[in-house]
């Protein structure tokens, strides 16, 4: 799971529809679906219910939405041991390796 998936799950949890997530974020709905079917594969549940064509969250999904803000979210799976950039301080190139990580959001259109 990367954060483009988080993306993906939040934005067709405010949508409802893969089709608007999709065109809201500039990318095909093949590839909402897709990206869908393997947050559920890696969460091991359905997260939406797809009924005719709208899709309602399930209550796994809409614990994993409310569990924390969507930044917090992917921040978490960001620095989290499956996290693409988990790795020491030693290996970053870290001068203070002791001192306090500072991590900065831009709140923005996703």
């Amino acid at each position: 799971m990367t954060i483009r998936h988080l993306k993906i799950f939040i934005a067709v949890a405010e949508y409802g529809s893969m089709n608007t997530a999709a065109r809201e974020l500039y990318l095909s709905q093949p590839t909402i679906s897709q990206a869908v079917r393997e947050m559920e594969e890696y969460y091991g549940t359905r997260l939406f219910d797809r009924l005719s064509r709208k899709l309602h969250i399930t209550p796994a999904g809409q614990e994993l939405l409310d569990s924390e803000p969507p930044a917090e979210l992917m921040l978490r799976f960001l620095f989290s041991k499956n996290g693409p950039h988990h790795l020491p301080l030693s290996q970053c190139g870290c001068p203070d390796r002791d001192g306090p990580a500072q991590v900065g959001i831009i709140q923005g259109k996703m």
